[in-house]
């Protein structure tokens, strides 16, 4: 290669790594049951940079079974912060681990990134356990979870989500297609330590420290789904998503 063209391709690959801010993602899907050509849990973990067009992913990991699945990213490190990500789904228990510093954005636009930005600093750390339940409804017990985030535009979220998945994702194993509907939705954000949240009114437990961390305890809480309605077919298929640092903008409480 022309000495050039590769030093721009150079320059534009470490402008890519290094001009971004770091984020960082971690799930638990459990469905209703096991079947020979998809597994009931699945965990996923990415971590990467986000640039103000697109997110670069330097690590995304996704592990898939009958009895326990993980998914661990490493420490990656952007010009403005780090982030890591890992989840284990043991038979619907789901542990968590993320944490992240900088301007950690986890999907929102930071318009004028700074150096001071490297001192947000936010995290979570949990043991969660999805119980389908004879009647049709579902619940989701927060054993332990804990999330933090400091006074600055970064977040940290957790969001709860019951859903009918489609015949493609099931046959396919796969989390690239849409669900086919909606049944339940539930979240939690906090940011600037300002706690914004649906479905978890009874839940959220908040609190500033000395260095300007604002942590919410979820510990010991549980969240009740109501009972799903849908066809038999349907309902074959509903799977619950619990999702930490997932890059959502804050859902209006109408939707």
């Amino acid at each position: 290669m022309p000495r050039k063209p590769f030093i721009l391709a150079l320059s534009a690959l470490l402008f890519l790594v290094f001009s971004a801010e770091a984020f960082g993602h971690a799930s638990c899907k459990t469905r209703s049951k096991c079947r020979w050509w998809s597994n009931q849990y699945i965990a996923s973990a990415s971590v990467g940079c986000w640039y103000p067009s697109f997110a670069f992913t330097l690590c995304y990991q996704r592990g898939s079974s009958c009895g326990k699945a993980t998914a661990n990213c490493g420490w990656k490190r952007c010009l403005w912060g780090g982030a890591s990500a890992s989840a284990t789904n043991d038979n619907g228990w789901c542990t968590f681990s993320a944490s992240r510093s900088g301007l950690g954005r986890y999907g929102e636009e930071v318009t004028e990134p700074t150096p001071d930005s490297d001192n947000g600093e936010g995290s979570h750390e949990g043991l969660v356990r999805t119980e389908y339940r004879a009647d049709g409804s579902a619940a989701v017990h927060f054993q332990q979870m804990r999330m933090t985030s400091t006074l600055d535009e970064s977040f940290s979220r957790i969001d709860v989500v019951a859903y009918v998945e489609s015949h493609e994702s099931l046959e396919n194993d796969s989390d690239d297609f849409p669900p086919e509907r909606v049944l339940y939705r539930a979240y939690i954000h906090l940011q600037n330590g300002i706690v914004s949240h649906q479905g978890f009114d009874q839940a959220a437990a908040e609190y500033r420290d000395a260095t300007n961390v604002t942590e919410v305890d979820l510990s010991g809480s549980s969240l009740s789904l109501p009972v799903f309605e849908g066809t038999p077919d349907e309902l074959d298929r509903v799977a619950i998503d619990v999702v930490v640092d997932g890059g959502q903008p804050a859902v209006p409480s109408n939707e």
